[in-house]
């Protein structure tokens, strides 16, 4: 769990720092980015290593429940994240279905508005869950709407 953590704030840190610094030059709409296959263009040097641990390369630090996340779309100064939501202790079933959706001001961590998300438990396939990391789905947006 500490791990899937670290992750997530790995994740968050990283593109709040490249977008903080305006290396990006396009907004990251999707999982794939604005070209569709994991890379952007840019107008600067970018930093090519960090540490959580050291707090080198690190704008801001965000605690997150430890659960799945999804990737991170970016528009603009927000970032837009999910992150599975935690289990009651008492469910009776292991298997999550909802998320909790997330906007984050990109230039100080605050998460500004978050969102919980109701999953269809009869669209889980236990198949499909047996594979699962627990990620949760990146969101999209255009800059004016967000799609979860």
């Amino acid at each position: 769990m500490k791990l899937l953590k670290v992750t997530l704030l790995f994740c968050v840190c990283l593109i709040s720092l490249l977008h903080s610094h305006r290396a990006v030059a396009e907004n990251w709409p999707q999982a794939a980015g604005p070209n569709h296959d994991w890379t952007v263009t840019t107008d600067g040097a970018v930093p090519i290593s960090w540490s959580v641990e050291q707090n080198q390369n690190v704008r801001w630090r965000v605690p997150l429940a430890e659960t799945g996340q999804s990737g991170i779309a970016v528009w603009g100064d927000r970032l837009f994240l999910t992150t599975m939501k935690p289990l009651a202790a008492d469910a009776t079933s292991k298997k999550g279905t909802d998320v909790v959706a997330y906007c984050v001001d990109a230039n100080n961590g605050k998460i500004l508005w978050q969102r919980d998300l109701a999953g269809d438990p009869q669209a889980l396939s236990i198949y499909a869950y047996g594979f699962s990391s627990s990620s949760s789905p990146t969101p999209i947006t255009d800059g004016k709407h967000v799609w979860f």
